[in-house]
């Protein structure tokens, strides 16, 4: 877990040191969807392949559910809102 948490940090000091241009930048932002997609095209996989899993699945009730919405929904608002804010004090529009 500590390396998680280490690779966020140089991220983000690298992303504060280094300024990409516009072309770059893009580049970037494509590159950080598709690894992203690919991602949670993996845990999918993983959960599709779990048989414990898929078999209690009626088990686990609205209530996961709805926690597992709402914890993603409210990831996606809080990312947009941090970017937005990054985005203005990087002088983007």
């Amino acid at each position: 877990m500590i390396w998680i948490f280490v690779c966020l940090m140089a991220g983000i000091a690298i992303g504060l040191l280094c300024e990409l241009n516009g072309k770059a930048y893009r580049l970037a932002a494509v590159i950080q969807r598709w690894a992203f997609l690919a991602i949670i095209f993996v845990l999918g996989f993983g959960l599709g392949q779990d048989e414990n899993l898929l078999a209690s699945l009626g088990e686990i009730g609205v209530e996961a559910l709805t926690i597992a919405v709402l914890c993603s929904f409210l990831s996606i608002a809080a990312t947009f809102a941090i970017f937005r804010v990054f985005r203005k004090r990087g002088g983007q529009k």
